[in-house]
């Protein structure tokens, strides 16, 4: 979907805000997470769930996540 991780951020921030017909989405400030970019990522956790609790998942995407947790703890 993106090739950087600033083209990333500003994606998510496209992404992120509040639409009418989306019933998940919530009224508020828009989020700038391009000014987090040189943050770094020392002391961030990341949260995994395999089906955010209602979603099937293909097999082939499910085997992708214990090979990144081995590189992310690497």
């Amino acid at each position: 979907m993106t090739r950087t991780v600033a083209d990333a951020a500003l994606m998510l921030e496209a992404m992120a805000g509040y639409h009418p017909a989306d019933r998940f989405s919530q009224p508020g400030a828009a989020i700038n997470y391009r000014h987090a970019l040189d943050d770094g990522v020392e002391g961030l956790k990341i949260c995994y769930s395999p089906t955010l609790g209602y979603a099937q998942v293909d097999p082939e995407v499910a085997n992708v996540w214990p090979k990144q947790r081995e590189f992310l703890n690497s």
